[in-house]
Parts: structure tokens; C-alpha cells; sequence
């Protein structure tokens, strides 16, 4: 399944630990497992928003040993502010409200 396919609606129950269990064919259309990490927002309108966070280059790759990091720290809060902020602009320029 492919993010082209349109997925029908799915009615989800929260445990009484507040935990939820998203459906297998979301989960594999959106290519998120065990460990995946997911931003959660809750908009103006009372939609809450799930959003896969993008999996770093590195987690394709299997490393024998102990990986080179070549990079330096990153701001991930800051990133991930950013990108928000980004997708709220190019939504309300589309005409659509964030």
C-alpha cells in the first residue's frame, strides 16, 4: 500500500493509560514501526494531528560497529518549530486553515 491509496476512516478507542493503536494500514502506508517517532499537535479547531517524523538517513543503513558522526549537534526542537511553522504557511496560502 502506497500514500496514493486512500485509507477509509478507522474508530480508535484511548486505553485508560491514554495510549491509542494506530491501524496496521496506516501504520504501513506511513511506514511507521516500533520505535517510530510521531509529533502530535493539537490545532485551533480541536483536530489533533499526527505527523510520522522523517526517519534520518542513518536508521536505512545497518552499521557494523560503532557509526562515524560527522555532523554536529542539531537543534531538533528548533527543526521541528520550524517545519511546523513552514507547513502552517504553505496550508493557509493554499487557502486551507492549519
Amino acid at each position: 500500500m502506497d500514500l496514493k491509496t486512500i485509507i477509509p476512516s478507522s474508530k480508535i478507542t484511548v486505553s485508560s493509560r491514554g495510549q491509542l493503536v494506530i491501524p496496521k494500514e496506516v501504520r504501513d502506508a506511513c511506514g511507521i514501526h516500533g520505535g517510530s517517532e510521531i509529533l502530535v499537535r493539537t490545532r485551533e479547531d480541536g483536530v489533533i494531528e499526527l505527523r510520522p517524523l522523517k526517519r534520518k538517513v542513518g536508521d536505512l543503513f545497518i552499521f557494523k560497529g560503532t557509526p562515524r558522526v560527522t555532523a554536529g549537534p542539531v537543534d531538533v526542537d528548533g527543526t521541528i518549530a520550524e517545519t511546523v511553522e513552514a507547513d502552517d504557511a504553505r496550508t493557509k496560502q493554499a487557502g486551507g486553515v492549519p
